[in-house]
Protein backbone atom coordinates (compact mmCIF):
# COMPACT_ATOMS: atom_id res chain seq x y z
CA UNK A 1 0.00 0.00 0.00
CA UNK A 2 2.86 2.38 0.77
CA UNK A 3 4.41 1.68 -2.62
CA UNK A 4 1.08 2.40 -4.39
CA UNK A 5 0.67 5.63 -2.40
CA UNK A 6 4.21 6.67 -3.30
CA UNK A 7 3.59 5.99 -6.98
CA UNK A 8 0.37 8.02 -6.91
CA UNK A 9 2.19 10.97 -5.28
CA UNK A 10 4.90 10.71 -7.91
CA UNK A 11 2.31 10.85 -10.69
CA UNK A 12 0.79 14.00 -9.16
CA UNK A 13 4.20 15.64 -8.96
CA UNK A 14 4.94 14.62 -12.54
CA UNK A 15 1.73 16.28 -13.72
CA UNK A 16 2.38 19.57 -15.52
CA UNK A 17 1.33 22.83 -13.82
CA UNK A 18 -1.03 23.65 -16.67
CA UNK A 19 -2.87 20.36 -16.18
CA UNK A 20 -3.25 20.99 -12.47
CA UNK A 21 -4.53 24.50 -13.15
CA UNK A 22 -6.92 23.39 -15.89
CA UNK A 23 -8.57 20.99 -13.48
CA UNK A 24 -9.72 23.95 -11.40
CA UNK A 25 -10.77 26.32 -14.21
CA UNK A 26 -14.39 26.95 -15.08
CA UNK A 27 -15.76 27.40 -18.58
CA UNK A 28 -14.51 31.02 -18.67
CA UNK A 29 -10.95 30.06 -17.76
CA UNK A 30 -11.18 31.22 -14.13
CA UNK A 31 -10.19 29.35 -10.95
CA UNK A 32 -13.16 28.95 -8.65
CA UNK A 33 -11.73 31.25 -5.94
CA UNK A 34 -11.38 34.12 -8.45
CA UNK A 35 -14.83 33.92 -10.02
CA UNK A 36 -16.49 36.32 -7.58
CA UNK A 37 -13.56 38.79 -7.68
CA UNK A 38 -13.57 38.75 -11.48
CA UNK A 39 -17.33 39.22 -11.72
CA UNK A 40 -17.29 42.08 -9.18
CA UNK A 41 -14.65 43.87 -11.30
CA UNK A 42 -15.77 42.73 -14.74
CA UNK A 43 -15.80 46.27 -16.17
CA UNK A 44 -12.22 46.82 -15.00
CA UNK A 45 -10.93 43.63 -16.62
CA UNK A 46 -12.90 44.31 -19.79
CA UNK A 47 -11.15 47.66 -20.17
CA UNK A 48 -7.77 46.30 -19.14
CA UNK A 49 -7.78 43.35 -21.53
CA UNK A 50 -9.86 44.98 -24.28
CA UNK A 51 -12.54 42.30 -24.14
CA UNK A 52 -16.24 42.41 -23.39
CA UNK A 53 -16.48 40.02 -20.47
CA UNK A 54 -20.16 40.81 -20.10
CA UNK A 55 -20.46 38.49 -23.08
CA UNK A 56 -20.68 34.94 -21.61
CA UNK A 57 -18.64 33.61 -24.55
CA UNK A 58 -15.61 35.74 -23.64
CA UNK A 59 -12.92 33.56 -22.06
CA UNK A 60 -9.87 34.46 -19.97
CA UNK A 61 -7.07 32.94 -22.02
CA UNK A 62 -3.50 32.14 -21.03
CA UNK A 63 -2.37 35.26 -22.88
CA UNK A 64 -4.83 37.31 -20.82
CA UNK A 65 -3.38 35.91 -17.61
CA UNK A 66 0.11 36.81 -18.82
CA UNK A 67 -1.08 40.36 -19.48
CA UNK A 68 -2.55 40.52 -15.97
CA UNK A 69 0.77 39.35 -14.53
CA UNK A 70 2.70 41.98 -16.49
CA UNK A 71 0.19 44.67 -15.52
CA UNK A 72 0.54 43.69 -11.85
CA UNK A 73 4.35 43.93 -11.97
CA UNK A 74 4.25 47.32 -13.70
CA UNK A 75 1.59 48.62 -11.32
CA UNK A 76 3.60 47.53 -8.27
CA UNK A 77 6.71 49.26 -9.62
CA UNK A 78 4.87 52.50 -10.48
CA UNK A 79 3.17 52.57 -7.07
CA UNK A 80 6.53 52.39 -5.31
CA UNK A 81 7.81 55.13 -7.61
CA UNK A 82 4.82 57.34 -6.81
CA UNK A 83 5.39 56.91 -3.08
CA UNK A 84 9.05 57.92 -3.43
CA UNK A 85 8.01 60.93 -5.54
CA UNK A 86 5.42 61.89 -2.91
CA UNK A 87 8.07 62.17 -0.19
CA UNK A 88 10.63 63.74 -2.53
CA UNK A 89 8.19 66.54 -3.37
CA UNK A 90 7.40 67.05 0.31
CA UNK A 91 11.08 67.23 1.23
CA UNK A 92 11.74 69.74 -1.56
CA UNK A 93 8.81 71.97 -0.59
CA UNK A 94 9.61 71.77 3.12
CA UNK A 95 13.20 72.81 2.38
CA UNK A 96 11.96 75.96 0.65
CA UNK A 97 9.55 76.54 3.55
CA UNK A 98 12.44 76.23 6.03
CA UNK A 99 14.40 78.87 4.08
CA UNK A 100 11.36 81.16 4.19
CA UNK A 101 11.03 80.57 7.92
CA UNK A 102 14.67 81.52 8.41
CA UNK A 103 14.27 84.82 6.53
CA UNK A 104 10.97 85.50 8.25
CA UNK A 105 12.55 84.84 11.65
CA UNK A 106 15.51 87.14 10.99
CA UNK A 107 13.26 90.05 10.02
CA UNK A 108 10.84 89.42 12.89
CA UNK A 109 13.71 89.28 15.37
CA UNK A 110 15.12 92.58 14.08
CA UNK A 111 11.68 94.13 14.56
CA UNK A 112 11.19 92.75 18.08
CA UNK A 113 14.75 93.51 19.19
CA UNK A 114 15.86 96.52 17.13
CA UNK A 115 19.43 97.71 17.34
CA UNK A 116 20.28 100.73 19.45
CA UNK A 117 19.16 103.93 17.75
CA UNK A 118 17.00 102.09 15.21
CA UNK A 119 13.22 101.83 15.06
CA UNK A 120 10.94 99.53 13.17
CA UNK A 121 10.22 101.00 9.74
CA UNK A 122 7.62 100.35 7.06
CA UNK A 123 10.16 98.56 4.84
CA UNK A 124 10.51 95.81 7.43
CA UNK A 125 6.75 95.41 7.63
CA UNK A 126 6.53 95.30 3.84
CA UNK A 127 9.32 92.70 3.58
CA UNK A 128 7.64 90.58 6.23
CA UNK A 129 4.37 90.88 4.32
CA UNK A 130 5.99 89.76 1.04
CA UNK A 131 7.63 86.75 2.67
CA UNK A 132 4.34 85.82 4.33
CA UNK A 133 2.41 86.07 1.06
CA UNK A 134 5.02 83.94 -0.67
CA UNK A 135 4.61 81.46 2.18
CA UNK A 136 0.84 81.46 1.62
CA UNK A 137 1.29 80.75 -2.10
CA UNK A 138 3.92 78.05 -1.47
CA UNK A 139 1.73 76.32 1.11
CA UNK A 140 -1.26 76.30 -1.25
CA UNK A 141 0.86 74.85 -4.06
CA UNK A 142 2.43 72.34 -1.66
CA UNK A 143 -0.99 71.17 -0.48
CA UNK A 144 -2.23 70.72 -4.04
CA UNK A 145 0.92 68.85 -5.08
CA UNK A 146 0.64 66.42 -2.19
CA UNK A 147 -3.07 65.90 -2.92
CA UNK A 148 -2.21 65.13 -6.55
CA UNK A 149 0.52 62.72 -5.45
CA UNK A 150 -1.90 60.97 -3.10
CA UNK A 151 -4.45 60.72 -5.93
CA UNK A 152 -2.02 58.91 -8.23
CA UNK A 153 -0.86 56.65 -5.39
CA UNK A 154 -4.50 55.64 -4.83
CA UNK A 155 -4.93 55.06 -8.59
CA UNK A 156 -2.12 52.49 -8.64
CA UNK A 157 -3.28 50.94 -5.37
CA UNK A 158 -6.71 50.52 -6.94
CA UNK A 159 -5.09 48.64 -9.82
CA UNK A 160 -3.06 46.51 -7.41
CA UNK A 161 -6.08 45.36 -5.43
CA UNK A 162 -7.79 44.27 -8.67
CA UNK A 163 -4.76 42.49 -10.15
CA UNK A 164 -3.21 41.01 -7.01
CA UNK A 165 -5.62 38.05 -6.49
CA UNK A 166 -4.32 36.58 -9.76
CA UNK A 167 -0.71 36.74 -8.54
CA UNK A 168 -0.18 36.94 -4.78
CA UNK A 169 -3.51 36.46 -3.04
CA UNK A 170 -4.86 39.43 -1.12
CA UNK A 171 -1.73 40.94 0.45
CA UNK A 172 -2.56 44.58 -0.30
CA UNK A 173 -6.18 44.08 0.69
CA UNK A 174 -5.36 42.91 4.22
CA UNK A 175 -6.36 45.36 6.97
CA UNK A 176 -4.82 45.59 10.45
CA UNK A 177 -5.43 47.53 13.61
CA UNK A 178 -3.48 47.99 16.82
CA UNK A 179 -5.84 46.78 19.52
CA UNK A 180 -8.93 48.96 19.46
CA UNK A 181 -7.08 51.88 17.90
CA UNK A 182 -7.26 52.88 14.25
CA UNK A 183 -3.93 53.68 12.62
CA UNK A 184 -3.48 57.41 11.92
CA UNK A 185 -3.38 58.60 8.33
CA UNK A 186 -0.09 60.05 7.08
CA UNK A 187 -1.71 61.95 4.21
CA UNK A 188 -4.30 63.52 6.54
CA UNK A 189 -1.56 64.48 8.98
CA UNK A 190 0.31 66.22 6.16
CA UNK A 191 -2.91 67.97 5.13
CA UNK A 192 -3.49 69.23 8.70
CA UNK A 193 0.10 70.45 8.80
CA UNK A 194 -0.51 72.46 5.61
CA UNK A 195 -3.67 73.96 7.07
CA UNK A 196 -1.84 75.16 10.19
CA UNK A 197 1.03 76.42 8.04
CA UNK A 198 -1.40 78.33 5.83
CA UNK A 199 -3.06 79.83 8.90
CA UNK A 200 0.31 80.95 10.26
CA UNK A 201 1.47 82.56 6.99
CA UNK A 202 -1.92 84.19 6.48
CA UNK A 203 -1.92 85.64 10.00
CA UNK A 204 1.61 86.94 9.51
CA UNK A 205 0.65 88.58 6.21
CA UNK A 206 -2.45 90.15 7.75
CA UNK A 207 -0.68 91.54 10.83
CA UNK A 208 2.39 92.79 8.98
CA UNK A 209 0.16 94.68 6.54
CA UNK A 210 -2.22 96.19 9.08
CA UNK A 211 -0.01 97.04 12.09
CA UNK A 212 1.49 100.16 10.41
CA UNK A 213 -2.09 101.49 10.08
CA UNK A 214 -3.17 100.50 13.58
CA UNK A 215 -3.68 104.07 14.76
CA UNK A 216 -5.86 104.93 11.76
CA UNK A 217 -9.01 102.84 12.08
CA UNK A 218 -10.27 103.66 8.59
CA UNK A 219 -7.00 102.77 6.85
CA UNK A 220 -6.60 99.70 9.10
CA UNK A 221 -9.94 98.25 7.97
CA UNK A 222 -9.26 99.01 4.32
CA UNK A 223 -5.84 97.33 4.38
CA UNK A 224 -7.23 94.36 6.29
CA UNK A 225 -9.99 93.92 3.71
CA UNK A 226 -7.53 94.21 0.82
CA UNK A 227 -5.17 91.60 2.31
CA UNK A 228 -8.01 89.13 2.93
CA UNK A 229 -9.31 89.59 -0.62
CA UNK A 230 -5.77 89.19 -1.97
CA UNK A 231 -5.24 85.90 -0.12
CA UNK A 232 -8.63 84.60 -1.25
CA UNK A 233 -7.87 85.57 -4.85
CA UNK A 234 -4.43 83.95 -4.62
CA UNK A 235 -5.90 80.69 -3.33
CA UNK A 236 -8.67 80.68 -5.98
CA UNK A 237 -6.29 81.49 -8.82
CA UNK A 238 -3.72 78.83 -7.87
CA UNK A 239 -6.40 76.21 -7.27
CA UNK A 240 -8.15 76.95 -10.57
CA UNK A 241 -4.89 77.02 -12.53
CA UNK A 242 -3.61 73.76 -11.06
CA UNK A 243 -6.79 71.68 -11.38
CA UNK A 244 -8.01 72.97 -14.75
CA UNK A 245 -7.94 70.55 -17.67
CA UNK A 246 -4.94 70.59 -19.99
CA UNK A 247 -5.70 71.72 -23.52
CA UNK A 248 -2.38 70.45 -24.88
CA UNK A 249 -3.78 67.16 -26.12
CA UNK A 250 -1.40 65.11 -28.25
CA UNK A 251 -2.75 63.75 -31.53
CA UNK A 252 -1.22 60.80 -33.33
CA UNK A 253 -0.33 61.74 -36.92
Amino acid sequence: MRAIKFLLQGELLMTSPSENINEHLNTRGLPQHLVKHFNDNIIYFSKLLLKDYNNPDAVLTLQDRERIKEAFEKTHHIREYEISLYWSRLNYLWTITAVLFAGWGVILNSMINPENGHTVNNLQYFTLFLISMFGVALTIVSRLITKAGKHWQQVWEYNLTRLEPFQSGNLYGLKFKNGNKIAPSISRSVSIFHIFLLFMWGSSALFSATIPFFENNHAFLIVEFIVLVLMYWLYSWINQYVVKSDNNVLTLL
